[in-house]
């Protein structure tokens, strides 16, 4: 059997391997710190919206027994009478899912259909 032309030293190629490896593991921290210095922090900021309190002062406002502002406001505002509103808010909430109040992920209340609809509108 002839030798190879090309003797292969296996502590040549360890030491060769590991030299690579390392280099590219480092290149790989500096980027991952370059990413990360380069973005904006990931966490979401949280706002506080008091969704019941916002729908009560809408019920106060416009629907109560003694609401804060009479029917001639609404209609300007709104430009309908108060129960031609009302029902298109009943319509809507049985005829699509988006306009019913839901719980959400955090078990908290969401927006009511009255506030939906005055949106929307």
């Amino acid at each position: 059997m002839d030798p190879p032309e090309f003797p292969f030293d296996i502590a040549t190629y360890k030491q060769k391997s590991d030299f690579e490896d390392t280099y590219i593991v480092n290149r790989f921290i500096q980027r991952r710190k370059k990413i990360l210095e380069d973005s904006a922090p990931r966490s979401r900021k949280y706002l506080k919206r008091d969704h019941a309190a916002a729908n009560q002062r809408l019920i106060d406002d416009y629907f109560a027994n003694e609401p804060t502002y009479d029917d001639a406001m609404f209609r300007r505002r709104y430009q309908m009478q108060k129960h031609v509103f009302l029902r298109i808010v009943g319509d809507l909430s049985s005829s699509d899912n988006y306009f019913t109040q839901r719980v959400d992920a955090a078990n908290k209340e969401g927006i009511s259909p009255l506030a939906k609809c005055t949106t929307t509108m």
